[in-house]
């Protein structure tokens, strides 16, 4: 890649270490001081690292469908065919067009998190709009947030499970590991 900079530096060289101080985490200002001279070379192992990057992710942004598009259609993150829920809440082992494993989703407690924020301020929004629009009494508002309140509750998890997922399959997070096992 140095050639495509134009620096001509083969690997190995002073650029190599400092590339890996930033992709290890090291700060800029620690990187520059390994570098000489500064300006040319530091800007060169910005470019360097960022296309290193972009190369590493370029099979999984190609080949996959866009993360919000998945996420709507409730579809599977690499071909956007095969559905990726079996019922309505439970995910397939495994999609059944392009075969892709589902073991890597672990979305947690995200989706739930997102929905309670989401539905607090819909339903206390709603609540209060039709409280000094229309002064219900108030078996009104329990027979209507009630019924209201788990539908959209239902629809906003699904909706979220499937967009947390296709973007956990699209920046391939996965769980943290000390070595390659």
């Amino acid at each position: 890649m140095s050639g495509v900079l134009g620096q001509g530096l083969p690997p190995g060289t002073e650029i190599d270490r400092v590339c890996l101080c930033l992709r290890l985490g090291g700060r800029r200002k620690a990187a520059l001081d390994f570098l000489k001279p500064p300006g040319l070379v530091a800007a060169t192992c910005f470019q360097r690292c960022r296309l290193m990057s972009k190369a590493k992710n370029s099979w999984t942004q190609s080949t996959s469908v866009s993360p919000i598009y998945a996420g709507l259609t409730v579809t599977c993150p690499r071909c956007g065919k095969g559905s990726l829920l079996q019922t309505f809440l439970n995910l397939r082992e495994r999609c059944s067009v392009c075969g892709l494993n589902y073991k890597f989703v672990d979305t947690g407690d995200g989706p739930a998190v997102f929905a309670i924020f989401i539905l607090g301020f819909l339903v206390l929004g709603g609540a209060l709009w039709v409280e000094f629009n229309f002064e219900p009494p108030l078996w009104v508002h329990v027979v209507l947030w009630g019924v209201v309140t788990p539908i959209l509750a239902l629809g906003l998890l699904r909706f979220l499970k499937a967009t947390l997922i296709a973007l956990q399959y699209y920046h391939r997070a996965e769980e943290g590991r000390l070595s390659d096992d």
